[in-house]
This record gives C-alpha cells, sequence and structure tokens, in this order.
C-alpha cells in the first residue's frame, strides 16, 4: 500500500512535469512562429525597399544628367513619405514612426537648401 502511494505521488509528479514541458513547447513553438513572420514582414519590406532604390538609381542617373539632383531628392522623399504611411498602416511602434518622420523632416531641410543652391547657380549662369 505504502509502494502503491508512492508510485501514485511519483506518477503524478511526472505527470505535473509532462504537462509544464508539454506547455513550454507550445510557448516555445509560438514565439518561433512569431519570429518567422517577423522576419518574413521584413524581408518583404528589404525587397521592396530593394526595388525602390534600383529605381531611384535609374532616376538619379537620368537626373544627374540634366543637372538636377533637387528632383532625385524630392523623389527620394515621396518614396520615403510613402513608406511612412505603410509604416503606420501596419501599427509599427509610435518610435518607429517618429524616427521616420525626423528623418523627414530633415531631407525636407536638406531639400530646401539644395533648392535654393540651384537656384543661385542657374542665376550665375
Amino acid at each position: 500500500m505504502v509502494d502503491d502511494q508512492i508510485s501514485v505521488a511519483e506518477r503524478e509528479k511526472k505527470m505535473r512535469r509532462w504537462e509544464a514541458a508539454n506547455a513550454e513547447k507550445g510557448n516555445t513553438e509560438a514565439i518561433i512562429a512569431a519570429g518567422e513572420r517577423e522576419l518574413s514582414d521584413l524581408n518583404h519590406a528589404m525587397d521592396e525597399a530593394m526595388d525602390d532604390l534600383a529605381l531611384l538609381v535609374e532616376d538619379y542617373g537620368r537626373v544627374s544628367l540634366a543637372g538636377s539632383f533637387s528632383k532625385h531628392v524630392e523623389k527620394a522623399i515621396r518614396l520615403l513619405k510613402e513608406r511612412h504611411t505603410d509604416m503606420g498602416k501596419n501599427k509599427v511602434s509610435k518610435a518607429q514612426l517618429n524616427n521616420m518622420q525626423d528623418g523627414l523632416d530633415v531631407m525636407g531641410r536638406k531639400l530646401e537648401v539644395l533648392i535654393e543652391a540651384e537656384e543661385r547657380g542657374h542665376k550665375g549662369m
């Protein structure tokens, strides 16, 4: 009888360990699945960014031959604004959106300086 109580207690202990291990396995699988989704989203975003970059390089080649660098910067800003909008729709963190907006603000100020410099350059010709 004492041996039966020990084996019942031992079985219950083993059963609790098994249940805990199963619960941990489920949590681990959920974490892995979430990580894989994030990785897939990042890969997709990177593919889109590479496509955008290729278009920018192509446009840069045309624009640089025309002598107007500001057009290239304007297009880059427009693409970044589109990316900012997409990020907002994809519910990225507020910090990421703020960083993107700060970058857009800086590029906008640089564009203004560039346009002023180009205008002065055209007046001097």
